[in-house]
């Protein structure tokens, strides 16, 4: 598990960057399943103010040693808030992630038709600020949604949304409720991979131990790619993944991203073309360079953003032609 290590800054899951925001039901069959996910406040080892964190944790984790696996998803959600009360975030999120391997899984469930309304207007607007500035988009979601999404608990994909939004305003204990909560039901989607992917990457980076940092960087890889196989739409996603593909000095993997993103048609965030544009160059791909310049052009009317990006693909360009 990972190194004990104290942290009371608050994080933004853009800091590698990337926002970790995303990326199905009704009637009363859902409800009964969704009376197992209440369970959630149903405190194995309730924790007392006035024996201290320190003792309470202790006895969480002496209670952990006597249950099996598939039952100890609860006190390893109970430990992260504890943890994150304590003011070890890192270890809180370590000990979050271990919750949800050791979530039972439910069956698929379809969203009803109000929800749907809902949720996809949510998400367009998530999509829409994916890759920008995380907090303020956090609290636009929230502004939006956040009070439909709390009178409304049936909605678990509206809800696993707005969880990832308290997660970018530091708001974790809401966080880790709203997304286990979710998590049984949505385990396959790009949100919960995602969602996974980026709390990895954090520890991978926030570790001190080599053969940590190894073990979660891969385990963050992992599931990034299977979030992006599953919505190959979000721009957050592919920024992350070729950062880390460009620590890796994996060329090949950075061009097959950039390939991807123009392929799919993936909408970038305006002041996110240049860089991109500027790794196509320094591979040499000044094709595919211009393809995301023109793709970029399609969708925004004007951008300085997007003129800065011609002019560097052009100047590279014809440097090029001369040698």
């Amino acid at each position: 598990m990972l190194k004990k290590q104290k942290s009371k800054n608050v994080l933004s899951f853009e800091d590698f960057p990337v926002d970790i925001g995303v990326k199905f039901w009704s009637n009363e069959w859902h409800m009964r399943v969704w009376g197992q996910a209440f369970l959630f406040f149903l405190l194995i080892v309730p924790i007392s103010a006035d024996e201290g964190l320190k003792k309470n944790i202790e006895k969480m984790h002496r209670a952990l040693a006597d249950l099996p696996s598939e039952k100890q998803g609860q006190l390893y959600l109970e430990l992260a808030v504890a943890y994150y009360r304590d003011q070890e975030i890192d270890r809180a999120f370590a000990y979050f992630l271990e919750a949800l391997k050791r979530q039972a899984k439910a069956p698929h469930l379809e969203m009803d038709q109000e929800e749907a309304k809902h949720y996809q207007h949510a998400l367009e607007d998530y999509l829409l600020r994916a890759g920008t500035e995380p907090v303020p988009a956090a609290e636009e979601l929230l502004n939006k949604y956040g009070s439909l999404a709390d009178e409304n608990p049936q909605f678990i994909q509206l809800n696993f949304l707005i969880a990832t939004a308290y997660a970018n305003l530091g708001k974790y204990e809401d966080f880790f409720e709203k997304f286990y909560r979710g998590y049984p039901f949505l385990y396959d989607s790009f949100l919960a991979y995602k969602t996974q992917g980026i709390l990895y990457l954090r520890l991978s980076h926030r570790s001190t131990i080599p053969e940590e940092r190894i073990a979660f960087q891969k385990e963050a890889i992992h599931y990034l790619n299977l979030a992006l196989e599953r919505n190959a739409q979000d721009p957050g996603l592919y920024k992350v993944l070729l950062f880390l593909a460009k620590d890796e000095k994996n060329a090949s993997l950075v061009l097959s991203y950039l390939q991807n993103i123009v392929r799919n048609q993936v909408v970038l965030p305006r002041n996110d073309i240049y860089l991109y544009v500027k790794e196509a160059v320094a591979l040499g791909d000044f094709v595919l360079g211009q393809e995301m310049i023109d793709q970029a052009k399609a969708h925004y009317a004007y951008s300085r953003a997007i003129s800065a990006a011609q002019d560097y693909l052009d100047q590279h360009r014809h440097s090029n032609q001369r040698g």
